[in-house]
C-alpha cells in the first residue's frame, strides 16, 4: 500500500510540474517580463501559446522585434514589445543601456523651470543672467567637459550645451550614435536626432568646433525640433 501511495505521489507532482510549463487555455506565458539590452544586442523571447503569436514594438527607435520574437537593441531608452495572439496580450518592458557614458545624460525637459531642473540635478556650480536669459552650469564630468549647461528665456527651459574637450571627440561621436541617429554633416559639424525618419524628431542635436581663449572643443547643444514648438 506504502509503494502505491509513493508511486500516486510522484505522478501528481509530474503532471503538476508538467502543467505549469503549458499555456492555459489560449492565453501566453513568457519567460520575463523585462529585459535590458545594449544598442544592436539581440535577446529571443522565450514565450509560448496554442495560438499564433504576432510580435510588435511600441517604439522602433529604442528596440525592434522580429516576426519571431527576437528583439534587437536601438537607442538608449524604454520602450515596450507587445505580444498578441489574437485573445491574449503581454508586454516586455525592454530598456537600452549604453557603456559610452562620456558625460550624464542632460535633463531635456523643454519649456521646465530652472527650479525643475535645480530640484533634478542639485545645486548648480555657477548662475548667470544677460539680456539674451540666463543660465545655470553644472560642471559634474571634469575629465570629459569643460562644463553642461542650461539655458532659460522667460523661465523655461530652451536649449542644453555641453562643452566636450576636443581630444574626445571619438568619444563623443559613440556617445551620440548609441542615443540619437546621424543626420547632416557639414564642414561645420554634424548633427543628430531622436527619431528614424527625419520628419518624426522632437530634439536636435549640432556638433560644433569652437575655440575660446586659445582653447579648441566642442559645442554639444540639444535644442527642441522647430515642428515640436508648434505643437
Amino acid at each position: 500500500m506504502k509503494k502505491i501511495i509513493i508511486l500516486f505521489t510522484l505522478s501528481l507532482i509530474f503532471f503538476d510540474c508538467s502543467k505549469g510549463n503549458e499555456p492555459i487555455g489560449n492565453s501566453i506565458k513568457i519567460e520575463q517580463d523585462n529585459t535590458s539590452l545594449y544598442p544592436n544586442q539581440t535577446y529571443d523571447i522565450k514565450a509560448i501559446s496554442n495560438l499564433k503569436i504576432t510580435y510588435s514594438s511600441e517604439n522602433n527607435f529604442y528596440a525592434t522585434v522580429s516576426n519571431n520574437g527576437i528583439i534587437t537593441g536601438g537607442k538608449v531608452g524604454t520602450t515596450n514589445i507587445i505580444l498578441d495572439n489574437g485573445i491574449d496580450k503581454k508586454i516586455i518592458k525592454v530598456t537600452i543601456i549604453s557603456s559610452n557614458n562620456l558625460y550624464p545624460d542632460p535633463v531635456l525637459d523643454f519649456g521646465c523651470s530652472e527650479s525643475s531642473i535645480i530640484n533634478k540635478l542639485g545645486t548648480p556650480y555657477d548662475k548667470e543672467s544677460d539680456s539674451y536669459g540666463n543660465y545655470i552650469e553644472y560642471y559634474n564630468a571634469p575629465i570629459t567637459t569643460y562644463g553642461i549647461y542650461y539655458f532659460f528665456s522667460n523661465n523655461q527651459l530652451v536649449n542644453v550645451r555641453i562643452d566636450v574637450k576636443i581630444n574626445y571627440i571619438d568619444f563623443l561621436n559613440l556617445y551620440l550614435s548609441d542615443r540619437f541617429i546621424l543626420g547632416d554633416q557639414t564642414a561645420y559639424g554634424f548633427f543628430y536626432q531622436n527619431a528614424l525618419i527625419s520628419s518624426e524628431p522632437t530634439i536636435d542635436i549640432s556638433v560644433l568646433k569652437f575655440t575660446s581663449y586659445g582653447i579648441n572643443y566642442y559645442y554639444v547643444t540639444y535644442s527642441p525640433h522647430k515642428s515640436s514648438l508648434n505643437n
